[in-house]
């Protein structure tokens, strides 16, 4: 995959994006958190984008984009920037090449850096940017789609419950198996069993 640095990539989300061939690092004024995403193979970026730029102090992510065994729906790991300023990034290491036979390298770290955003009035959002939910109320960074996530029992055993401990509404729940596999719409004040994901969707009250 040839080094795109500075072409401009379409999000399914209202930023548009600068891509490079290099990692993002911390600084005092950006902090580095890293997500769980589903997504279909060889579309992280385009997941990791819409995530993102859902999130007013997000600058940008970065993440892999190797599929070793692709299978209908993967999770990647995916690292996001959030903070103010600009995004702060360096020159891959040899070890963040992958080696492939005849000697031929590619980069196996990409980074997307917010380039342009379209910014919603945050009165007019369906929820609060999901950066400003509780700190591990989702479930091993697991957002399954705006505003809909794997929820973590210590926050409620039901979407009543953890919707309303940041002053949000249930306006769904369900049951699910790992990374988003839904089993079944349930109540929102309904408690799935133990072995069972709570995926809650929370929208403001």
């Amino acid at each position: 995959m040839p080094d795109t640095a500075g072409v401009q990539i379409p999000a399914e989300a209202t930023c548009t994006w600068q891509r490079q061939a290099r990692a993002i690092v911390s600084s005092p004024r950006i902090v580095l958190r890293n997500f769980q995403l589903p997504a279909p193979p060889m579309k992280a970026d385009i997941a990791a984008a819409a995530a993102c730029c859902e999130l007013e102090t997000c600058l940008g992510f970065m993440c892999s984009h190797y599929d070793p065994n692709p299978a209908p729906l993967m999770v990647y790991n995916v690292t996001f920037a959030f903070g103010y300023g600009h995004l702060q990034v360096r020159d891959l290491h040899d070890s963040e090449f992958m080696k492939w036979a005849g000697g031929r390298t590619s980069p196996a770290i990409w980074t997307h850096a917010v380039a342009s955003r379209t910014k919603t009035s945050a009165s007019s959002r369906r929820c609060a940017y999901m950066y400003h939910w509780p700190k591990g109320s989702i479930e091993k960074g697991m957002v399954c789609g705006d505003c809909r996530a794997q929820a973590n029992r210590a926050y409620g055993n039901n979407c009543n419950d953890f919707c309303s401990g940041f002053g949000h509404t249930c306006s769904q729940a369900e049951s699910a198996e790992s990374e988003c596999k839904v089993i079944e719409a349930i109540a929102c004040n309904a408690t799935p069993p133990a072995s069972d994901n709570l995926l809650c969707t929370c929208e403001r009250t």
